[in-house]
C-alpha cells in the first residue's frame, strides 16, 4: 500500500460522522504502529546497525525506519550525506556547500558559488539542496542559507523552501517532487 492511499484512508477516517468509530479506529491504528514499531525495534536490534545501514538503503524501509525513529543514523549524519550526493551537481554551478548548524530541525547552511544573473540556475541548485536534505531528513522542517555571491552583492540571507516545510502539506509537496 502506498503512502498516498494511507494518507487519503486518515483524510476519510476524519470525516466519519460517527465519533466513536472515528476514535475506535484511531484507537486501532495507535495500537498497530506502537506493535509494529515493537517489532521493528527488536529486529533493528538483532540485525545491527551495519546490516540497518544496508536495508535503509531501500526507499520503503527507510521511511519506515524514519517513521519509527529506527534509522541508524542521526540527522546530522544523514543531511551530511544528502549533501554529498548533491556536491558533484553544485560544483558543475561552480558552487560549494557548507553545513554551519542544524538544530531544532533547522538546517543552515553556507553556499558559494557564481550564479550572478541566472536565478533560475540558482533555484534549480536551491531545490536539488532542498530535495536530498528532506528526502534524508524529513524531520528537517526548514533549510536556511546564507549565499556569498562571488562579493558583488554581498552576503544575501535567503529562505530555501519555507512555504509549508513542516507541515503535511510540504511533505506531500516533497514527495511529488521526488524527494
Amino acid at each position: 500500500m502506498s503512502a498516498e492511499r494511507i494518507e487519503q484512508l486518515v483524510r476519510e477516517l476524519d470525516v466519519v460522522a460517527d465519533p466513536a468509530a472515528r476514535s475506535a479506529a484511531r484507537e486501532l491504528m495507535s495500537a498497530l504502529m506502537e506493535m509494529h514499531g515493537a517489532a521493528l525495534a527488536r529486529i533493528v536490534e538483532d540485525i545491527g546497525p551495519e546490516q540497518t545501514r544496508r536495508i535503509a538503503a531501500d526507499e520503503v524501509v527507510r521511511s519506515v525506519l524514519l517513521l519509527y525513529e529506527l534509522h541508524p543514523d542521526d540527522v546530522q549524519t544523514r543531511v551530511h550525506a544528502a549533501l554529498e550526493q548533491v556536491q558533484p551537481y553544485i560544483r558543475s554551478h561552480g558552487g560549494r556547500i557548507e553545513v554551519t548548524a542544524i538544530e531544532n530541525g533547522v538546517v543552515r547552511l553556507h553556499l558559494e558559488g557564481s550564479c550572478d544573473g541566472c536565478p533560475s540556475s540558482a533555484q534549480t541548485v536551491k531545490g536539488a539542496i532542498e530535495r536530498a536534505i528532506f528526502a534524508a531528513a524529513p524531520e528537517i522542517t526548514e533549510v536556511v542559507a546564507d549565499e556569498a555571491n562571488g562579493g558583488s552583492h554581498g552576503e544575501v540571507q535567503t529562505r530555501v523552501a519555507l512555504a509549508h516545510a513542516g507541515d503535511e502539506e510540504g511533505r506531500r509537496e516533497r514527495e511529488r517532487a521526488g524527494a
